[in-house]
């Protein structure tokens, strides 16, 4: 007995060590894994053309990095300030360096950039999944997720010049420093992200004012616990109703007749969301919520949310008239709900185009994503709602800031045991299909382009890419369903 119990602790000390090592090993060879695909990508696949492979908005972008030295002499508009942190790190990279503010450098210097970027993604992803105490299978069916998909395999190529990976990695480090409890850098990254994408700067602020904490709910009566969800639907019907008019101005190749079901599919589809948050537990959580609310928190980032805005006005030399200047929420009412009448449930066509099948799983398990999502913190829930109201929007690529909370949720609330090796490389060949990382766009400019991106890809492909969307969530759907174990295991997942 003696001898076991001076054992016993070596022994347990020598599984941790290994188990750390283990979790180590698989940060490193995901950032490795990375690493390597995106200098592949960077090296071979095709770039946009346009403008002398500068792209569409890349020239602007491409014009700050250029001058950034005469910034304040600089004609810059609201917009474009809002994004101007890459181009003034690659401005700077390239002047450490010694290399000429040329447009060949400048693309080169964004081509490693995000190299660096995407690495740095992929070790976060990492360290978060640590935080979530997700093991290996599933920090690779995450990696698959998060980075095996047209948004990083093929547009982050495409698109030399542009401010998305950056976005991309803002929203992995303040998920991170979420789950760490660290509110600083929080604060940081969010102010950082206010120069880089237009939403970063209130999803981080969400994140600082309500810190991690699970949320304890009481059981309220019939009308207490539908009521949100009966706001929501209200709110968007009248908003709706509100906007009809600018349909023709705003709106073109609207399915005028199937508005109302596009109408009813996403009233359906915010009933169903505002309910699986709330539930029956409504007011009883809110008056908690107010009660946990520390107004320090609460003054400091009203002070910096404050701040950093008037230093985006202060810097922009004039504001743009049209709707691509317009605050969040005059945003969200008339881009957000006129785009999601356009064709019935486009929105949900468009991103498992865009971000691939792991959005599958999420509609699939999509009750224990959000119970997985409120066990977090009203932070968390609280971003999740800002996704939930501007991803009826079928511009995939809007919506990007997002989708690493959607795709880390979906994993975590998965009981990875019983998804085999097997499966991942299933489900991976499934990604890169949908990725089209294959699929060569140049040789048919812009026809090919628009008709991968939701919100502009004609009828055609609407219909096929929905009949596609549907046998694939069929599949999935049936898949799960008959295997009968990892449905009894996922279900000790608490909601």
């Amino acid at each position: 007995m003696i001898q076991l119990e001076r054992h016993k602790p070596e022994k347990a000390t020598e599984e941790v060590v290994q188990h750390k090592s283990l979790v180590g090993n698989t940060n490193l060879t995901m950032l490795f894994v990375m690493l390597v695909l995106s200098v592949v990508l960077t090296l071979y696949s095709e770039s946009i053309q346009v403008n002398d492979g500068l792209g569409f908005d890349g020239v602007f972008y491409a014009g700050i990095a250029k001058n950034f030295g005469d910034f304040p002499r600089l004609n810059i508009g609201r917009e474009y300030v809002g994004r101007v942190l890459p181009s003034a790190i690659v401005y700077y990279s390239l002047r450490i360096t010694n290399l000429p503010l040329t447009d060949r450098n400048i693309i080169f210097g964004f081509d490693f950039y995000k190299i660096l970027m995407l690495s740095i993604c992929a070790l976060v992803w990492g360290l978060i999944a640590d935080k979530l105490e997700i093991g290996k299978k599933g920090k690779w069916l995450g990696f698959i997720g998060l980075f095996i998909n047209h948004n990083v395999l093929k547009c982050y190529f495409y698109y030399p010049i542009s401010t998305d990976v950056t976005a991309f990695l803002f929203t992995f480090l303040m998920l991170y420093f979420y789950l760490a409890e660290q509110p600083v850098p929080i604060l940081i990254v969010a102010m950082l992200g206010a120069f880089t994408w237009p939403t970063l700067l209130y999803q981080g602020m969400l994140l600082y004012v309500f810190p991690r904490q699970e949320i304890h709910f009481e059981k309220s009566n019939f009308l207490q616990r539908n009521m949100p969800a009966v706001v929501a639907v209200a709110v968007y019907l009248f908003a709706a109703a509100y906007l009809t008019d600018s349909f023709n101005k705003f709106l073109k190749g609207t399915m005028l007749a199937a508005v109302p079901l596009s109408a009813g599919i996403v009233c359906i589809y915010y009933f169903v969301c505002s309910h699986l948050i709330f539930g029956d537990r409504y007011f009883s959580s809110s008056r908690k919520l107010l009660r946990a609310t520390d107004l320090k928190r609460v003054i400091s980032a009203l002070v910096l949310c404050a701040i950093t805005l008037f230093s985006l006005s202060l810097l922009s030399s004039y504001n743009l008239p049209s709707s691509r200047s317009d605050s969040l929420v005059r945003f969200f009412f008339k881009s957000v709900v006129l785009q999601s009448l356009r064709r019935p449930a486009e929105f949900y066509i468009a991103h498992v185009i865009w971000f691939g099948p792991i959005l599958l799983l999420t509609f699939r398990f999509f009750d224990r994503v959000v119970g997985g999502i409120r066990r977090q913190g009203w932070g968390i829930v609280l971003v999740f709602i800002m996704y939930i109201c501007m991803s009826v929007k079928p511009t995939s690529r809007q919506s990007m800031p997002f989708f690493p909370f959607v795709v880390i949720f979906t994993v975590f609330v998965l009981n990875t045991r019983n998804l085999s090796y097997r499966f991942l490389c299933v489900f991976a060949l499934f990604e890169i299909v949908m990725s089209k990382v294959w699929l060569l766009i140049n040789t048919n400019f812009p026809v090919i382009l628009f008709n991968v991106a939701g919100g502009f890809f004609s009828n055609s492909f609407y219909f096929i890419y929905g009949a596609i969307v549907v046998l694939l969530q069929i599949f999935t759907y049936v898949y799960f369903h008959l295997d009968r174990s990892f449905v009894s295991e996922s279900k000790k997942v608490p909601g």
